[in-house]
């Protein structure tokens, strides 16, 4: 009862501070605006929400600036998805999101074409954002940076992805580019869209928790009977096959056959229909949708992330960065991923046995999974080698302690 309670008495607080705070207000002016145009959201988005929570906590005059229904007119496909809210969608999500996160109510404001917006600086991700905002900062005069993660519309060679970078490389209001895969880098370099000092290089990206080295880590055949391979991911497509669910599914049977003691636990917004699993429901696990407080023990019992992913799959170029599961390699989870575009020599793992790269036969797949069962004790060592340069490159104050001094140099902001 208590819980309904709060729900609705956060669900007024929101409808208070939207009517006194912004529907009457005509001009709002902060040091930072940050374009997360995902949130808020009516759950934990991620690592978008660990970012944008060390932003709230670190720079006082600082706000997310929601899109509104038709504020941004886009006529590119990939900015179509966006979310563009009207005032009661907004305030529900912002009800919901002050749940999770209490305190960030009156972080967030809900663009209107008719009000003055003014800032030292606007920060966020992806092209797709970034241009769906980029009318905004040109009316107002607003200087942006943003990071050009993998996704988000950024596609190797793609038409409108090179007319996006083009527009927003193109802008007065451009100040710097931060990107996190070499591949990325590369990219921009050769196509001539900006040039090596309106880059920032740091290889990576933020987990949603700290790491912990001192957490215990559950082991096969010492602590627990099962051997856990998890598959954590957001669906994008019918069958997931971009982030390689069918080969994780068929990889299971293969698993699952052979040996009764292999669970699989699948995270985010997946389920048994998907792909059929006919025989094999015992185990294979589906958690749903979590929020980053599920993590940290979750992966505790987890002994491999399986990432069979690939490119080319929601549209011409796309690609992830690599590897994904970071928040598992820094827990102590074995990686095994894809690597279709090499990127694994030029990042800081490619001296370790981890992340290992395999393919998308899942036959294959299975065969090297099989393979650790023989030898435990060396794979756990590299499992600790994996989390320890993992601790070293994505821990959470080291990026986002990068961002955060960029931020506040080209901004000016104390």
């Amino acid at each position: 009862m208590g819980q309904y309670k709060n729900k609705y008495k956060n669900l007024l607080k929101t409808i208070c501070l939207y009517l006194t705070q912004q529907a009457s207000q005509k001009e709002f002016s902060r040091d930072l605006f940050l374009f997360y145009s995902h949130l808020p959201a009516k759950h934990s988005f991620g690592f978008q929400s660990a970012e944008s929570n060390y932003y709230f906590e670190n720079i006082e005059s600082c706000a997310n600036l929601s899109l509104s229904k038709k504020s941004v007119e886009v006529s590119i496909p990939y900015c179509r998805a966006l979310p563009q809210n009207n005032v009661l969608t907004f305030i529900g999500k912002l009800a919901k999101y002050e749940n999770i996160f209490p305190g960030v109510t009156n972080k967030f404001l809900l663009y209107h074409k008719m009000k003055q917006y003014h800032a030292k600086l606007a920060y966020g991700i992806f092209i797709n954002n970034t241009y769906a905002y980029l009318p905004i900062f040109e009316k107002f005069r607003i200087p942006f940076i943003f990071v050009l993660y993998p996704g988000g519309g950024f596609g190797l060679n793609n038409y409108y992805s090179d007319k996006m970078l083009q527009e927003v490389f193109s802008s007065k209001m451009f100040r710097k580019v931060i990107v996190t895969m070499p591949v990325t880098k590369k990219y921009l370099l050769a196509k001539g869209f900006c040039t090596e000092k309106d880059i920032e290089y740091i290889y990576g990206g933020i987990c949603q928790f700290k790491s912990d080295l001192s957490a215990h880590k559950f082991k096969y055949k010492q602590d627990k009977d099962t051997f856990d391979i998890c598959f954590v991911a957001h669906k994008y497509s019918s069958f997931g096959e971009d982030k390689g669910y069918d080969v994780v599914i068929e990889t299971a049977k293969i698993l699952i056959s052979k040996n009764k003691d292999f669970h699989i636990h699948v995270v985010g917004p997946w389920h048994k229909n998907i792909i059929d699993i006919d025989g094999f429901e015992d185990n294979i696990h589906f958690y749903g949708a979590r929020n980053g407080k599920f993590f940290p023990e979750f992966y505790q019992r987890m002994d491999i992330f399986l990432s069979p992913n690939r490119t080319d799959r929601l549209f011409l170029g796309n690609f992830d960065g690599f590897p994904l599961g970071i928040e598992g390699a820094v827990s102590g989870v074995y990686l095994m991923s894809t690597d279709p575009l090499n990127m694994k020599p030029e990042t800081p793992f490619k001296d370790l046995k981890a992340p290992e790269i395999i393919n998308t036969n899942p036959k294959d797949v299975a065969d090297k999974i099989l393979a650790k069962l023989y030898n435990l004790d060396e794979f756990y060592y590299n499992s600790k080698l994996l989390q320890q340069k993992a601790i070293e490159i994505f821990n959470q104050d080291y990026q986002m302690e990068f961002r955060l001094n960029l931020i506040k140099e080209i901004g000016g902001i104390k």
